[in-house]
């Protein structure tokens, strides 16, 4: 490139000859380390020249300020020269000092001989101009130098948004004393040391509040905000000592975290914190409703099970529906045991039993359920017998929790655990148990508020900067294509109306898909079709399948239920049980609140179960393992559950899936949930073919769709497949993206109360061999078979276990 050459000597002439030589020297410098050409090059050389010019003209002191300003230029911010930007705002901040006093100006330019920046680190430049200019705009120059000149030490020590929170701690000190503020800034004072610390160990709400947010939306589906816990009633949090809230609009937090020693181990605790809380959502924990109209707090909810609102059962309450969460995320997410156990060990590390002021029983109890170390045998003034009984209580409680699927269930099994406790403790502990550092605090009151304001950050300049829709720069370059793609062929793919994450155009169905890197959704990126083969050529089951067809009819006929069944312990029904009025009448005559629950009735005994049988009809199916053909296993194991379905009077439905690429995924329809069973149905299955690739995901979100359209109790969602999501448009199993896209599937199953479960074909079901399979489907949701000819014993199996206590 050609060099920008200049004439200095015409500046030169009015500098003291002892600056003179040197100056010369140093612009030669500048004009040989010019990389600019043109006009871009031009105007940087015209900023200096015009610059010198301003200096030259304020004096005798004017060759002090010139100097310290070109040996910085020469000895550490040379490649500036190459931003005229840059440059400008820099020379005009030097020279703005010059006129109020030249020795501020002079301080100014050597002052950033020690700022130490990376050469080339044009952002870093940037975020320093940004920042001093602030300071010396809010406060006075004095404060601005003083922050430059500590700069090295902070950008050490701490990253950007915290120096700008060391910033606002010197200027909130500036308010009321200048000149300590600047020795704050300078590093001079033990604060700013003690304050330095705190910073690199802590960790805040505004550095983690999106990706705690996305974290949120992963793990529970609902789109929850994350706010500080300040924005609450601060006399209701003080008097409670809540700690962080789990509220039906979002997550509340504290704006600092420094539960621990260092910055890492409270970025850990920060991101634990928001998958326990994800899970409480996911698994319907009484945050899915604390703070919405009638569930202002648990009292409101001990209320609606029948109970006195009052810290025994608060606490119970508490504690149940805590260690039905935790087991229930540990079930599904094996890989979070160790953070929950991380965390609850914390709490007790810092907070031991016994040092707060809790009630003990129930303290240990809590500690108990959560913890799976073992105290120690002896308590004080219970000794072995208490432990043991408290034992027998802990096992009570997660029996009785665990059989649980949401907090209103908890809640009906809390007279019982009360009763319990009595039972083996001899009275109801009248305190409420500890708040916990790392789980919401059911007693708070949460008054339902109408929903707020946009949330808004501002940027240096003060501009409102959105951050509810803000798309992923790793999404950057899927997005791009979106755009793409709707250039060349005029259409995109968003149009038209959207219900609950799907849409239907022209037989459409348009899905999210995980995006694992970006840990988002990748907004309507699926397009589904359905295929329902209404004119198949009629195909019956081969004569071989005889056997075993009648062998399922007569299993499945031994299942059928009796007409009804007997439900006891109601307050209220059709006859009276003869045990449970001896108890009411022994309690009556010792107790204040005798056992009530003496009826009992006959309630029509329906299996209200719906079962969607999906099954991978892609190319890979088209196979031949040991025993035969996978597609042609996989249609006779659909056809005898099948057919052991219809015996049962069961509702189901068959689909298969397959496609090419993720604009042309294709459902098909062999039996709709409400159609009947017939001789039709049976060709369409002996009908199916080996289709393209298995874009796994979409189908069990469009197969899930249908499900949840369905009302009925239990909700089961039973997957045939080869094991191997793959198809192009980036959905490979190679980075992962695939898998992590099918278990995120599955999990969608399971806040919507539908259980998936993967029968696997071909895959080896010992030692290493399922590790993929583990990434892929959840723990306990998937079997892998590694005979093809166990395929059809194995689906009806899966399906007993899963439906027949």
């Amino acid at each position: 490139m050609a060099e920008t050459k200049v004439d200095w000597s015409g500046k030169l002439r009015d500098v003291s000859w002892g600056y003179r030589k040197k100056f010369s020297r140093i612009l030669k410098r500048i004009d040989r380390n010019s990389v600019m050409e043109g006009e871009v090059g031009a105007r940087s050389i015209h900023l200096l020249k015009d610059s010198l010019g301003k200096i030259l003209r304020e004096g005798s002191a004017s060759d002090v300020v010139l100097n310290e300003l070109l040996t910085t230029l020469d000895e550490g911010v040379m490649w500036m020269i190459n931003s005229p930007d840059l440059l400008e705002r820099w020379l005009e901040l030097g020279l703005d000092l010059l006129v109020e006093e030249w020795g501020l100006s002079r301080r100014y330019f050597r002052a950033w001989r020690r700022v130490e920046l990376t050469t080339g680190d044009f952002e870093g430049l940037e975020f320093l101009l940004d920042h001093f200019r602030l300071l010396q705009e809010r406060t006075e120059p004095e404060l601005a130098l003083s922050f430059l000149n500590s700069y090295s030490r902070l950008k050490e020590e701490l990253d950007k948004e915290d120096v700008i929170r060391f910033l606002e701690a010197g200027t909130r000190i500036y308010g009321e004393n200048p000149e300590t503020a600047a020795r704050f800034l300078s590093l001079k004072l033990d604060s700013a040391h003690k304050k330095l610390e705190d910073l690199r160990d802590s960790c805040h709400l505004d550095s983690f509040g999106t990706r705690l947010e996305r974290l949120l939306k992963g793990v529970s589906g609902k789109p929850l905000s994350v706010s500080d816990l300040a924005d609450l009633d601060s006399d209701e949090l003080l008097g409670r000592g809540a700690r962080l809230l789990f509220l039906a609009d979002g997550v509340y937090l504290p704006e600092k975290i420094d539960l621990r020693s260092d910055r890492d181990e409270n970025g850990r605790h920060l991101l634990t914190v928001g998958y326990i809380a994800g899970c409480a959502y996911l698994f319907q924990g009484f945050p899915h409703l604390h703070g919405s109209p009638g569930w202002s707090d648990c009292g409101e909810a001990l209320k609606k099970f029948g109970l006195t609102d009052s810290p025994f059962y608060r606490s119970l309450f508490f504690i149940a529906d805590l260690e039905r969460i935790f087991a229930q995320a540990i079930s599904h997410f094996p890989a979070l045991r160790f953070r929950l156990k991380e965390a609850v060990r914390g709490e007790y590390e810092r907070r031991p039993l016994g040092s707060v002021d809790e009630p003990p029983l129930l303290g240990e109890l809590l500690y108990r359920s959560l913890s799976d170390e073992s105290l120690s045998a002896s308590r004080e003034g219970k000794g072995g017998e208490g432990s043991e009984r408290m034992a027998e209580m802990v096992s009570f409680l997660k029996r009785t929790a665990g059989e649980g699927r949401d907090f209103m269930e908890v809640g009906q099994w809390l007279p019982r655990i009360g009763e319990k406790f009595v039972q083996l403790f001899g009275g109801k502990e009248q305190r409420e148990v500890r708040r916990l550092s790392f789980f919401t605090d059911y007693g708070f009151h949460a008054v339902p508020s109408s929903p707020g304001a946009e949330k808004v950050k501002l940027t240096k300049n003060g501009d409102r900067e959105e951050r509810e829709g803000e798309e992923s720069p790793r999404n950057a370059d899927r997005i791009e294509e979106k755009v793409l793609s709707k250039e060349k062929t005029g259409v995109d793919d968003r149009e038209g109306e959207k219900e609950e994450g799907e849409r239907q155009e022209a037989g459409a169905y348009f899905y999210d898909e995980w995006d694992n890197e970006a840990e988002d959704y990748l907004h309507d990126w699926c397009r589904l079709r359905e295929v329902r083969m209404e004119e198949v050529p009629d195909r019956a089951p081969p004569p071989a399948w005889g056997e075993e067809l009648k062998k399922v009819k007569r299993t499945f006929e031994r299942l059928k239920p009796d007409r009804f069944q007997q439900e006891k312990h109601l307050l209220d029904g059709d006859k009276l049980v003869l045990d449970e009025v001896v108890r009411h009448e022994v309690e009556r005559r010792a107790l204040p609140r005798p056992y009530q629950r003496v009826y009992a009735k006959d309630f029509p005994n329906l299996r209200d179960i719906a079962t969607a049988i999906l099954v991978d009809v892609s190319g890979s199916t088209n196979e031949q393992l040991e025993g035969g053909e996978v597609l042609e296993l996989e249609k006779k194991a659909s056809l005898l559950l099948g057919e052991g379905l219809h015996r049962l009077g069961d509702r189901f439905g068959l689909f298969g899936f397959s496609g090419n690429g993720r604009k042309n995924c294709r459902f098909f329809i062999y039996k709709d949930l409400s159609e009947s069973w017939s001789d039709l149905i049976r060709s369409r299955i002996m009908a199916a073919r080996p289709g393209n690739s298995t874009r796994m995901g979409v189908a069990i979100r469009h197969t899930l769709s249908k499900l949840k359209a369905i009302d009925a109790r239990r909700k089961l969602l039973l997957l045939i497949t080869d094991g191997k999501p793959q198809d192009g448009d980036g959905y490979s199993p190679e980075t992962l993206y695939a898998q992590k896209d099918v278990r995120k599937a599955c999990i969608e199953c399971l806040r919507e109360n539908v259980a998936p479960f993967a029968l696997v074909i071909g895959r080896e079901g010992q030692g290493d061999g399922d590790g993929d399979l583990r990434m892929t489907f959840l723990e306990n949701h998937f079997v892998p078979i590694e005979n093809l000819n166990r395929l059809p014993q194995a689906l009806i199996d899966s399906y007993l276990n899963l439906t027949v206590r």
